[in-house]
């Protein structure tokens, strides 16, 4: 055997590591991402379970929420505050989890359920009338979403 053929050989297993390193590299890139979104996933998810727990762990909270969202004028000043305050955060939650479907970071049959739930709320006299005037605390995208779902009619509670 000759150096230029042992030079061949060399060049050969050369090529072959530098293939199976790129190989490796872009598998573990694939489950980097793969990670990324089960995390944005969860994140979103947590977001708007720990909103909801938020309004149904305190009875006042509670009843202030579920008061303003069907008719807000029934709310004595301070009550409207706090229910303003608790739905701005409630959507915001839905905006998150609405960026990350539309990012590709949630499945869509995970958005779906929160769509619908979401429609729920929108289409309710005080979230409504809270979004009329607090839209722009919101992202363009999401308050397209709110539109179309308010213009659908969803399911009003």
């Amino acid at each position: 055997m000759d150096w230029s053929a042992v030079g061949a050989i060399a060049e050969l297993a050369g090529a072959a590591g530098v293939v199976a390193s790129l190989l490796y590299v872009g598998r573990q890139v694939q489950l980097n991402a793969r990670s990324v979104r089960t995390a944005s996933h969860e994140s979103a998810v947590n977001a708007v379970r720990d909103v909801s727990i938020a309004i149904w762990a305190d009875s006042e909270i509670s009843r202030v929420f579920t008061l303003g969202v069907r008719d807000p004028a029934a709310l004595d000043p301070d009550q409207l505050s706090r229910f303003r305050y608790i739905v701005y955060n409630f959507l915001k939650a839905f905006e998150d989890v609405h960026f990350h479907f539309s990012e590709g970071d949630l499945p869509s049959e995970t958005w779906e359920g929160f769509r619908t739930l979401l429609a729920t709320y929108v289409g309710a006299p005080g979230v409504r009338e809270f979004f009329d005037e607090r839209g722009p605390y919101y992202s363009e995208r999401f308050r397209q979403l709110v539109a179309e779902l308010q213009e659908e009619g969803g399911l009003v509670l």
